[in-house]
């Protein structure tokens, strides 16, 4: 592009004429949106098609307690749990997942004295789930440490 041609550009852009709505624009507007708002029935959540679902999930959560209790009394399955169970905790800390465990730790206790010294009452350090968390938090600490 030429240096005639970039002053010509800003001309024509500099002589554009700014566009302003007239005054009831805004007021047309706000009446078109509530009068849309108000012709609409509020949506109603889909209560019969959740149901289901949620009967299917009762049922297969009902069928899992059911079948664990079953293998409870065979001690094959207790022996296999526990054999599992140890070579879980194994490769938990081959990984190192105490660190996670202790670097989430310290990331909620920092944000509970964050939201503590900013005085929201809500989420302040008093809540009991926060503390809960915390507890399980050292004890897994303590246990794998």
């Amino acid at each position: 592009m030429k240096p005639d041609d970039i002053d010509d550009i800003d001309e024509i852009l500099g002589n554009e004429e700014t566009i302003t709505p007239s005054p009831d624009f805004l007021a047309s507007v706000m009446r078109a949106v509530r009068r849309q708002a108000a012709s609409l029935p509020p949506m109603k959540f889909p209560w019969l098609r959740l149901l289901p679902g949620i009967l299917a999930m009762f049922l297969a959560i009902m069928r899992v307690v059911w079948d664990l209790v079953g293998f409870m009394n065979e001690p094959d399955v207790v022996a296999a749990f526990k054999e599992q169970l140890q070579q879980f905790a194994d490769l938990a800390a081959q990984f190192g997942v105490q660190w996670i465990v202790l670097a989430v730790a310290i990331t909620v206790a920092s944000l509970m004295l964050s939201i503590s010294l900013v005085g929201s009452e809500q989420h302040a350090a008093h809540d009991g789930r926060i503390r809960r968390l915390l507890r399980a938090a050292a004890s897994i600490i303590r246990k794998s440490g």
